[in-house]
């Protein structure tokens, strides 16, 4: 994807998930008549005005600053109208709640907003809203920007069209490539078809169509009587009948589509036998469709060495090499920063080519544009990624009311299967890196919104460039850091803390982000000497806009009671917090999805859990003696997915006869826990408690921990039509069972 495109699908979405917040659900039964109607109408339609014109800008920001500005007041008043509107709808759903428990009416719903409408701070923020608005319409027809049919200007620049000309004496690092693509050629392999598909597949700039190049230029496919060179673009449409009319023309098509495949690889089935297609594509999904499978050679980045030989082709040329003194520095810099991508190579030698001056060369390699990403990748978890998203807004309910956690890992799946995310080589299962260019595009794209906080004395401590930073990351908080960002007071995240420094004062510095969506305070726990988060202050209860707390791995020993105000939280993360003991009430978490408390010690659950119908993924239910902690409270929770464990079933001696989790079709993992060092209720008792926890057929794996009974319930003994997807059982210190199954 061209930068300029990348650049204008993610500010594109950006103003979509206003727009989708402008017509939010919970604010529209309240609106009418509060006067609030009367506001959001028209910003919704300045707004998509303004966002018909937004590719016009993106193309013209390059080479006109006063675009550029005009795009980032754009992007700031985006962020702005849209924590406007979800304080709207918070402070709707808590007098809602309120009043609703009161049994009021929704007419006193309706009017209380208006009053609260008409307050002097609620109409400067409107008004300021407005005053912004309107000066960006009036900026947009001073700077000529016009709507572009099709989304895309004429004269963007058009991908360069790759043929089988080649551009290099010599290809470095790809021999094995080559020789495995040949050996692919040579085969046979029973078809249906006279042709066989060979797909290429890696992330942009790593050289697939050099290869494919290669192996159309090489000696040793010259048996083929006709060859054709078919480029791929982005910017090319499908047609069928023009394809067929061009292609011996080497007409360029693209196609990811499985009908528009079908058609085209019509006239190929009548070729003649054995006939080849070499297909390059950073696209899994193309690879599946044109071969059913996800079969493909997958180029990998180039090793140090091979990248510094492609540089120094490019950069040294008729440069005599040794008369640079200071060479291992910059072979170390040159690694760094193209980290295997052989185009990055090429193209930062080419760069540094045109500069005689070795001094320039150090400017270059030491630019800012590589910093933060050199010297270490961040690990990233599909579904904590996702929760991320959502924490921020970025994934919205979809038309078919498919779950807004499928529509995130849609989306990343889409993004892998296009190498913007790549799996890691940790020994770490289901994570992934993003390459450092894809790093600095993102960067790039997101202006002045992030920002990663590592040495407090090079903050530019300037009001109004501190209040564009949305996003931070810090790999150790401290009170100094925090100091010296008084004034961004529009952080939205605190990211990416490992550690938090001795004496750091939350109670002084949380009240200044009250517009933060995602506080992840995780750190380590068990490394010696590393200093840890010890408590929240009640403040934290202030942050009505928090979607996702994370105090994973600390020392913390207790939530304070105001967490349960936070209305708005989805996530939860506890994991390792082994000092907590028990949870406050949490009933107003009404919004709460994913809770995490793995390996930690509750006594029981929070009271008033039973309000969280709206909870996917909960780690542990710890079975008490209080009737928050009963089995019964889990039929509350009909959408629970994934893994569960419930703890200490010992303790289950009083619970309705009924199912509880059969209806559960989405929990794949299942761990049924009794505490056997303790004692535990009568042998019937235990029996009856495994048949009201009997799951949906769906479940995959099941494991039960001491259970001091000599038989298991009858669905268990009938596995093969109770649980018909199951994959692996786990039966462990149940000492009294006299048969399995």
């Amino acid at each position: 994807m061209p930068a300029n495109e990348f650049v204008v699908a993610a500010f594109g979405a950006s103003l979509q998930v206003l727009f989708d917040r402008l017509a939010n659900p919970t604010l529209l039964p309240f609106v009418s008549g509060s006067g609030i109607d009367s506001v959001i109408k028209p910003w919704k339609e300045e707004l998509l005005m303004i966002q018909a014109v937004v590719n016009d800008a993106e193309e013209k920001q390059l080479t006109n600053k006063a675009v550029n500005m005009w795009l980032d007041d754009l992007q700031q008043l985006a962020y702005d109208v849209e924590d406007i509107l979800d304080k709207y709808a918070t402070q709707l759903e808590l007098e809602e709640r309120k009043l609703m428990t009161a049994d009021q009416p929704k007419d006193i719903v309706a009017g209380y907003f208006s009053s609260w409408m008409s307050n002097c701070h609620m109409k400067s923020e409107i008004e300021e809203v407005n005053r912004r608005l309107e000066d960006l319409c009036k900026r947009r027809h001073r700077l000529g920007l016009k709507e572009i049919a099709g989304g895309t200007s004429a004269a963007a620049p058009q991908r360069r069209r790759a043929t089988t000309l080649q551009h290099e004496p010599a290809v470095i690092g790809r021999d094995a490539d080559k020789a495995k693509i040949l050996e692919m050629m040579s085969k046979d392999e029973p078809s249906d078809a006279n042709f066989r598909v060979i797909p290429i597949v890696g992330m942009g700039g790593i050289g697939k169509t050099t290869l494919a190049r290669e192996v159309f230029n090489d000696q040793a496919v010259k048996y083929f009587d006709l060859k054709v060179w078919v480029s791929v673009s982005d910017h090319d449409h499908f047609d069928d009948e023009k394809i067929y009319r061009a292609i011996l023309a080497e007409i360029n098509f693209k196609s990811s589509d499985y009908d528009n495949w079908e058609n085209l690889k019509a006239p190929f089935m009548a070729g003649a036998p054995g006939s080849r297609i070499i297909v390059t594509t950073r696209h899994l999904k193309v690879v599946s469709i044109m071969t059913g499978s996800n079969a493909s050679h997958n180029v990998k980045l180039l090793s140090e060495e091979e990248c510094w030989s492609v540089f120094a082709k490019h950069a040294f040329k008729i440069k005599d090499i040794a008369k640079f003194p200071n060479l291992e520095y910059i072979r170390q810099k040159v690694a760094s920063k193209c980290n295997g991508l052989p185009l990055a190579a090429r193209t930062l030698g080419g760069l540094l080519f045109s500069e005689p001056r070795e001094s320039k060369w150090k400017d270059i390699l030491d630019s800012k544009i590589w910093e933060d990403t050199l010297n270490s990748k961040l690990c990233i978890q599909e579904k904590e990624l996702v929760r991320l998203w959502m924490a921020e807004g970025l994934i919205q309910k979809s038309l078919d009311n498919i779950e807004l956690e499928d529509v995130g890992g849609e989306f990343f799946q889409d993004l892998l299967s296009r190498s913007l995310f790549q799996k890691s080589g940790t020994t770490f299962r289901f994570t992934y890196v993003m390459h450092d260019l894809v790093n600095d595009m993102a960067k790039w794209a997101s202006r002045d919104t992030i920002f990663r906080l590592e040495d407090e004395s090079k903050i530019n401590n300037q009001s109004a460039a501190l209040k564009k930073i949305r996003h931070l990351s810090t790999r150790c908080l401290s009170n100094t850091k925090i100091e010296a960002l008084h004034e961004a007071v529009n952080l939205r995240t605190i990211l990416d803390v490992n550690c938090v420094a001795p004496g750091m004062d939350f109670p002084f510095f949380l009240p200044k982000f009250k517009k933060l969506r995602v506080l992840s305070l995780m750190g380590n726990y068990y490394v010696v000497n590393t200093p840890q988060v010890i408590s929240l202050p009640d403040t934290i209860g202030d942050l009505k806009h928090l979607r996702y707390l994370c105090v994973s791995n600390t020392a913390i020993i207790s939530l304070p009671e105001s967490t349960n105000s936070l209305i708005n939280l989805e996530v939860l993360q506890l994991r390792w917090c082994a000092l907590i003991k028990k949870l406050p009430p949490m009933g107003n978490l009404i919004n709460l999805r994913h809770l995490n408390i793995e390996e930690v010690n509750l006594i029981e659950m929070p009271l008033g859990m039973e309000n969280w119908k709206n909870l996917r993924t909960l780690s542990n239910f710890v079975v008490g003696k209080d009737i928050s902690s009963r089995l019964d409270v889990l039929k509350n929770f009909k959408r629970l997915r994934g893994e569960l464990r419930i703890s200490k079933l010992e303790n289950a001696t009083s619970f309705s006869p009924e199912a509880i989790l059969c209806d559960k079709e989405k929990l794949d993992k299942l761990w049924l826990d009794w505490d056997w060092s303790n004692e535990c209720p009568s042998e019937e008792v235990q029996k009856n408690v495994l048949d009201i926890l009997r799951p949906h057929k769906n479940l995959k794996s099941l494991g039960i921990t001491g259970y001091v009974g000599t038989q298991f319930p009858d669905w268990l003994g009938d596995l093969s039509s109770s649980l018909t997807f199951l994959e692996t059982i786990k039966i462990n210190h149940c000492k009294k069972l006299q048969c399995l199954l």
